[in-house]
Order: C-alpha cells, then sequence, then structure tokens
C-alpha cells in the first residue's frame, strides 16, 4: 500500500495511456495545514488564511491541480467533470481512510522505536 498525491495521479492519468482513474482508497483523514514561524507581520499571515479560506480562491484551484478543497461551499460549485478527481469529493466519503490521531498520539513514538530496531536488523 501506498499514497501519493491526487494531483500526480491525475496528470499521470492524462498523460499516460493505461492509467484510467484513480484507485484504491481516495483519501486520508489528513488535512492541511498553515503555520507562520516567526513572522513579524502576523496579521499578514491572518489575511491570507482569510482569502484563502473562502470559496473563490480554492474553487480557482481545482481548475489548475486537483487537490479537493476545504470549504464546503466551494465543493458546491466545483465543475462536475473535476469532482471525480478531487480526493474529498463527497462521493468519495464511503471508501475514505481515516486516521486516527489519538492511536498514533499514544502509540507513534514506540512503533516508530520498533520499526527503527526492525530495520536495523535487515542490514
Amino acid at each position: 500500500m501506498t499514497a501519493a498525491f491526487n494531483a500526480r495521479i491525475t496528470s499521470a492519468a492524462k498523460e499516460t495511456a493505461g492509467i484510467s482513474k484513480l484507485c484504491g482508497i481516495p483519501r486520508t483523514g489528513a488535512g492541511p495545514t498553515w503555520s507562520f514561524r516567526r513572522v513579524l507581520r502576523v496579521w499578514i499571515g491572518y489575511k491570507f488564511l482569510a482569502f484563502a479560506g473562502t470559496p473563490q480562491p480554492q474553487l480557482d484551484l481545482t481548475r489548475y491541480m486537483p487537490y479537493g478543497v476545504a470549504n464546503k461551499d466551494a465543493m458546491a460549485l466545483v465543475e462536475p467533470a473535476v469532482l471525480p478527481s478531487l480526493a474529498n469529493a463527497p462521493d468519495h466519503d464511503a471508501r475514505a481512510l481515516n486516521t486516527d490521531f489519538l492511536f498514533w498520539s499514544d502509540k507513534g513514538d514506540d512503533l516508530r522505536q520498533r520499526f527503527t530496531a526492525w530495520l536495523a536488523k535487515q542490514e
């Protein structure tokens, strides 16, 4: 099992014969995150977030790159031909693989250590 950004898969499907559609589980439960690191004028960052979170810029992005929109009002405006290539399209919800953040929060460090130890034995 592997994961890839859906824009790369969609691009490959357009350019390569034999790849006709997205396969497998269309999305995982992790969403986009933004952070400001040592910003002197943090208000500019908040101004960007206010703009980027509105429907129109998100809708515009789908015309160039098939990443899912985060604003529910934008989803209703997405062109029907583009909708199937968006990982968070409503029709894909039933097959979504949701991340159990509590599990990874509790057990992630231990699992990474165990994996690293196992990997070291393989050399």
